[in-house]
């Protein structure tokens, strides 16, 4: 089976919507939750190190449980 289509389509939309929903959510911050500049950097910066430490731990957790060889097998 063929899945690039549908899975470059969901990508594409994926990163649209993040591209389109960062820069006003740091205005957003910036002027209604009356953050400074250096809040507003340690914010988004909070978002990305999360992130960063996040998905590690969630593989190993799927690794562990054995639940990602079992999504690519059913």
């Amino acid at each position: 089976m063929h899945y690039g289509r549908p899975i470059a389509t969901y990508w594409f939309l994926y990163f649209a919507g993040l591209g389109v929903f960062f820069p006003y959510y740091a205005l957003y911050l910036r002027e209604n939750a009356a953050l400074s500049g250096t809040e507003v950097g340690v914010v988004m910066a909070s978002i990305r190190s999360i992130a960063l430490l996040a998905q590690p731990l969630w593989g190993n957790f799927a690794d562990r449980t054995g639940a990602a060889r079992r999504s690519w097998r059913s």
